[in-house]
């Protein structure tokens, strides 16, 4: 079963992440949040509920996945948290950039 991953525009985040952008970068990269946000619902569901299936909708499309999907869900949320920080490094976000302050 391939996993099919949408990159068009979507409802936002719950949080109200994303704001209205006008470039095609930013667009992408809100949408592949809300996509890796609606992954994120699915194994939660899956691992930690009663829950033998989960309906994911990303506002264009809906899929039925299981418990037997988990392997294949996380192996597509990595790839597109790597898609994610290379759209974050584009955009000058800097998603994973960590400070050290020498203490001398």
């Amino acid at each position: 079963m391939g996993l099919y991953v949408c990159h068009c525009h979507m409802p936002k985040l719950p949080e109200n992440t994303c704001q209205t952008h006008s470039s095609f970068l930013e667009d992408e990269y809100c949408n592949l949040q809300q996509i890796i946000y609606e992954y994120d619902k699915a194994i939660i569901a899956l691992t930690t509920g009663n829950h033998s299936s989960y309906q994911i909708d990303t506002g264009m499309t809906s899929q039925r996945v299981t418990r037997l999907d988990l392997a294949e869900l996380r192996a597509t949320r990595k790839e597109m948290m790597a898609e994610l920080d290379a759209l974050a490094s584009r955009l000058g976000k800097n998603r994973n950039v960590v400070v050290v302050t020498p203490g001398f």
